[in-house]
């Protein structure tokens, strides 16, 4: 690491590492196993690299836990596009006004499509106010309506394929079902599904320039529904957003922009990503496929398992003040990358961690994450997954990726994912 230049006063030589996080090479299209590298022998449980202008990565179980849940310590306003925004909003002086914006034609200003991801880009207390505002659309009561297609849906979807002996899982199947639900929370309509899940995904995964344009296309998208609901209202969660007051007023557009983009964003992709893992997975073991076939009680704890060897978000925080940490000195201001998928392979709190076991009591992990920005809907992910696995694997026991296929998982955003996975099996 000698070649590294301009390393802070307050960062110790033994702390650098040189591994880029938002792009390294991934063995096998395993993900986590690669990120494991971090807890080599010999390493410390904070690091630091050189790599996004410089920051910290925290590698150990007991610190994910402990960043993710003190706030007070590290902050979720983590976008520097945002903070402008957000200190323009503090002082009552923000510059968009949402009747202005939606009569006029004009593109979206790009800074109001880098607005904060409300609420998970807000700390307590100001954090609570606007989770409240679509915490209730997340409730088993109002989720089971949306739910209650999903199995049917997912049936014939597989049937539609099965008897072509081959998919790319994604187009078939990992898009179709997360979409399909939320396009139902959200009220919107089925035409523009495939719209989303192109623009989602570019937001994500495009790189800087063309996950900001995507961004700004995602925005237009949101704030003319939110104008139509506001029109036109309905019992949806875009509707709720649109109706919402705090401090008795409507929210403006910076928060409006905010909320709505974080809602597309974790609906379309982030369950998608997810299964894809799953079945790249199940088509490399077969031996773990027809355990679950076999005794399908297992099925919820093998969630559980699969979420801890397989999480794929990558979390941040900014250090709030100045102080002392896991034998370090934190300054305020810095930056510390928060890979979940470590949270569940720490071999000191977890036996053989790269090992999946459907068997292993109460698997640990934060796939969801952890604290007060915990995942709202992680319930309606275990759904999901779960009809993935009972209703796959009944239709399709053996399968597995095709020959000379390239594995290829993208890393440069907040959320890992396999670009693309065909899958074959015996008719």
């Amino acid at each position: 690491m000698e070649q590294v230049k301009n390393i802070p006063s307050n960062v110790p030589r033994d702390r650098v590492v040189d591994f880029d996080i938002y792009n390294f090479t991934i063995r096998d299209g395993d993900y986590a196993r690669t990120l494991k590298s971090l807890t080599a022998p010999g390493l410390a449980d904070l690091l630091w690299t050189p790599h996004e202008r410089g920051h910290w990565i925290v590698t150990r179980a007991a610190g994910i836990e402990m960043i993710l849940r003190e706030h007070d310590h590290f902050s979720s306003a983590t976008a520097d596009q945002a903070k402008p925004v957000m200190e323009q909003q503090q002082q009552g002086k923000c510059p968009f006004s949402f009747k202005n914006w939606f009569g006029s034609k004009a593109r979206v200003n790009s800074q109001l499509a880098k607005a904060p991801l409300v609420p998970i880009q807000l700390d307590p207390p100001e954090h609570v106010k606007y989770r409240r505002m679509i915490a209730d659309a997340f409730t088993p009561g109002a989720l089971a309506p949306i739910l209650a297609d999903t199995r049917a849906f997912a049936i014939e979807l597989i049937e539609g394929f099965k008897s072509r002996g081959k998919c790319e899982f994604f187009h078939a199947f990992g898009h179709q079902i997360p979409a399909a639900n939320f396009l139902k929370l959200v009220g919107l309509p089925t035409k523009d599904r495939e719209f989303l899940v192109e623009v989602v995904g570019a937001s994500l995964h495009g790189g800087r320039r063309k996950g900001e344009r995507a961004s700004r296309k995602l925005v237009a998208y949101g704030m003319q529904k939110v104008g139509e609901r506001r029109a036109a209202p309905g019992s949806d969660l875009i509707s709720s957003i649109a109706a919402a007051r705090v401090d008795g007023k409507l929210l403006d557009d910076p928060t409006i922009a905010g909320m709505v983009r974080l809602i597309l964003l974790a609906g379309f992709d982030t369950v998608a990503s997810m299964l894809g893992f799953f079945a790249h997975f199940f088509a490399n073991n077969p031996a773990h496929r027809h355990e679950l076939i076999n005794k399908p009680e297992l099925i919820p704890n093998a969630i559980e398992e699969l979420l801890r060897r397989f999480a794929n978000v990558m979390l941040s925080r900014e250090v709030r003040h100045d102080f002392d940490y896991c034998g370090v000195t934190l300054r305020k201001g810095d930056m510390v990358a928060v890979p979940t998928a470590l949270a569940g392979l720490d071999e000191r709190e977890i036996e053989e961690p790269l090992k999946v076991d459907f068997t292993r009591p109460r698997p640990s992990h934060a796939a969801f994450g952890d604290g007060p920005h915990r995942c709202l809907g992680a319930s309606v992910a275990r759904e999901e997954l779960r009809i993935f696995l009972e209703e796959w694997l009944k239709r399709i026991p053996d399968f597995e990726v095709k020959p000379n296929a390239e594995i290829r998982v993208v890393t440069n955003g907040p959320l890992a994912k396999i670009v693309s996975l065909p899958l074959r099996w015996q008719v």
